[in-house]
């Protein structure tokens, strides 16, 4: 039998400008997106089943996420924040933006470092 391929490289990584994406699915893919500055705007999208050192759907490092009814299930991270990695910068949850069965040594969901931000906003994140 065939090995199932290795997973893709970064599907989407912003370093400046503002991006919005809508109805978009990230699967399957290693270190998925990256936001070092900008603004990323992540509406009614997947992040499933992707995976990284930090941050097995998303990777934050500067800059702004809003993240609006997304669904980050069943991504894996080897270090910390199995579904999103916050290092510095705002990230912003909102609108019933789910987090499910996401696994990582530190961090099962979200890891955030010292002066990096999370917030939920009504209605919150399920």
């Amino acid at each position: 039998p065939l090995s199932p391929p290795p997973p893709m490289d970064r599907a989407l990584s912003v370093h400046g400008g503002e991006v919005t994406i809508r109805r978009a699915n990230f699967s399957g893919l290693r270190d998925a997106i990256l936001v070092t500055d900008g603004i990323l705007n992540l509406l009614e999208s997947e992040v499933t089943d992707c995976q990284a050192d930090r941050g097995g759907g998303l990777r934050v490092t500067g800059g702004t996420v809003k993240v609006d009814n997304t669904t980050f299930a069943h991504n894996n991270a080897s270090d910390s924040g199995g579904a999103i990695q916050v290092d510095g910068g705002l990230v912003i949850l909102t609108n019933q933006t789910l987090l499910h069965g996401n696994h990582a040594p530190r961090g099962k969901s979200c890891e955030i470092s010292d002066g990096a931000q999370l917030r939920y906003v009504l209605p919150a994140p399920l």
